[in-house]
């Protein structure tokens, strides 16, 4: 159920623990992107993955704290990828408004 409360345990546990190890991966890769300084295919699926709990975090029914606050390497990923030209016409179009699985 999609209550403020599950969402905040959502972040807490969940997101949490999952930005720590990927925080972690990036560092110890010392890539801009997942697998290399090029975006591949799995960066498409992680940016959307760190974009839509963006767009959670920011609902006004649940307002959490920036999910990327403490995540300095994910959020130089995250700005990074939002950079790529393709990807920043995605962003500023109706496309990107959409809702996530159409709710």
């Amino acid at each position: 159920t999609f209550t403020p409360e599950n969402v905040k345990t959502f972040f807490s546990t969940n997101v949490d623990k999952s930005f720590d190890k990927l925080n972690s991966w990036l560092e110890q890769q010392g890539t801009k992107f997942l697998a290399a300084d090029q975006p591949t295919v799995a960066d498409f699926h992680f940016f959307e993955l760190i974009d839509q709990m963006l767009v959670l975090a920011n609902r006004e029914e649940v307002k959490q704290p920036d999910p990327l606050a403490n995540y300095s390497k994910l959020q130089s990923y995250y700005n990074d990828f939002k950079q790529l030209p393709a990807i920043a016409k995605y962003l500023e179009s109706d496309l990107h408004k959409l809702p996530i699985n159409n709710k």
